[in-house]
Formats: structure tokens, C-alpha cells, sequence
């Protein structure tokens, strides 16, 4: 399991790097590209560049911030954050247009959102490098089942460390030869009291809502992690930008066969 989703995640890094321009470690990229295009173009890339800029962390206090994510998904962190991000941001619009009412809750804003989101990935990466002594990539596996869970149950902005952390556990369960589960270093890792088996009670919840089914293979965390990064691609990029990234693959792929 987790060879094929090593291999899976290094391809989409290359693919990430060269293709999808994932922000944080790809400026050398848009440069490139850039200066291929004539000034109107230069210019309006320069625009969109600078926008997307504001909302990012430079990677030298992505490092210093976040040591395992920026090690261990270096040019793919960004889009996990903002996946995380739009469960919440998509239930709130869900609940909106349906006309249902839900707990008075401020949400946060988009920049504080992510922030919020990049310190939990870090600290549940940090339980499975440390704590689990287990491959980075069950924070994929995780993910991709707390999506399945959001997309039948939802999800408060409150919920997301739970949620996560409840999805690493049963993945941890189900794919490790060691399944092992040490309370005391959770209660440790995330400053939180662990009483009457209250994971346990979550646990089932959170498998009620997903089919009781915690199989995956390659193809599907494959098309689980695809469809994460052109989801990112697109909202972080304008439609021009968008279109030219297509020209220059295609235009690469021509050279490649040639």
C-alpha cells in the first residue's frame, strides 16, 4: 500500500513541479514561462503571480513553520490546505443555498483558515512520523477518507483536527502491521483529555458515515489526489493562465515525442 502511494504521490510532484505550477517551490516556472510569452502576456501573468503571492507562505518560513510538511510535501502542501479549507468553505455555501439554518459560528477568514489548517496537518504529520513511526503518506490515506466522510456528513470548522485525526487512526489501523494505539501519546501530541473511550464512540460515527469501508488501491488514491491538484490548479489560476499552462504541456509533450 504504501509503495503505490509513494509512487503516486512522486509522479504528481513531477507532474506538480512541471505542470500544475504548485506554488511554493515553482517560481523559476513561471519565470520561465514568462519570459517566453510577449509583454502584454509578461504582464498580466506578472499580476496574477503577485495575487496568488499574497496569500502564500515563503518557503523559508514554510521550513521554519511547518519542518515536516515542507520536507515531506514540499510542492504539494498548499493544495492539501486548500482542500481541507473548502470542506468547510463548501458546506457553508451547501447549508446556505438549501436555506438551512446551522449553529451560530463565525466562520474564519480564507487566510486565517489556512494558516489554522497548515498547523493541524503539521501536528497530525508529526504524530504519524514520530508517534506511529509510520510513512508520511498516511496523511494522504487519511485525507481521502475524511473527504468520503465530508461529503456524506459535513463538517465544522471545530471539527477538522478531530476529523482528521479520527480518519489517521482507523487508516493507521487498517494498513499498519502495527496497530497499535497509545491514548497517552495523542493526549500528549494534541493537548487534549481523552476520556470514556470517546474515540472509540467518534470512530464508529465516522465509519457509519463512510460505509464501513476503509478499502482503497492505486487507482483510486491515484484519482483522489489527481483530482485534488486540477481542482487547485483551477481556482488558483485565471482563466489565461489556465490556458496557457495547457499550450505549454501540450507544446512539451510534442518535444518529448519529437
Amino acid at each position: 500500500m504504501n509503495n503505490s502511494i509513494t509512487t503516486t504521490i512522486n509522479n504528481l510532484n513531477n507532474l506538480n513541479s512541471n505542470s500544475y505550477k504548485v506554488i511554493l517551490n515553482n517560481n523559476n516556472y513561471n519565470n520561465n514561462y514568462n519570459n517566453n510569452n510577449n509583454n502584454n502576456n509578461n504582464k498580466n501573468n506578472n499580476n496574477n503571480n503577485n495575487n496568488n503571492n499574497n496569500n502564500m507562505i515563503p518557503s523559508d518560513q514554510m521550513k521554519k513553520k511547518y519542518p515536516y510538511l515542507s520536507k515531506y510535501f514540499p510542492s504539494t502542501c498548499d493544495a492539501l490546505v486548500k482542500k481541507v479549507c473548502s470542506w468547510v468553505i463548501d458546506q457553508k455555501q451547501k447549508n446556505t443555498c438549501r436555506g438551512v439554518s446551522t449553529p451560530s459560528c463565525k466562520i474564519l477568514s480564507n487566510n486565517n483558515m489556512e494558516i489554522g489548517v497548515s498547523e493541524i496537518l503539521e501536528t497530525i504529520l508529526t504524530y504519524i512520523i514520530e508517534d506511529l513511526k509510520e510513512n508520511e503518506y498516511l496523511l494522504l490515506v487519511s485525507l481521502y477518507f475524511a473527504d468520503k466522510y465530508v461529503n456524506k456528513a459535513g463538517v465544522r470548522q471545530s471539527q477538522i483536527l478531530w476529523l482528521i485525526l479520527i480518519s489517521c487512526i482507523l487508516s493507521f489501523k487498517m494498513y499498519s502491521d502495527s496497530n497499535k494505539i497509545q491514548i497517552k501519546k495523542i493526549e500528549k501530541r494534541f493537548s487534549i483529555d481523552i476520556k470514556n473511550n470517546i474515540i472509540g464512540k467518534i470512530e464508529v460515527q465516522f465509519l457509519s458515515n463512510i460505509g464501513y469501508n476503509l478499502y482503497i488501491d492505486e487507482k483510486t488514491i491515484t484519482s483522489f489526489i489527481t483530482c485534488l491538484f486540477i481542482d487547485y490548479k483551477i481556482n488558483c489560476q485565471t482563466n489565461l493562465d489556465l490556458i496557457q499552462s495547457i499550450l505549454f504541456q501540450i507544446q512539451s509533450v510534442i518535444k518529448t515525442s519529437d
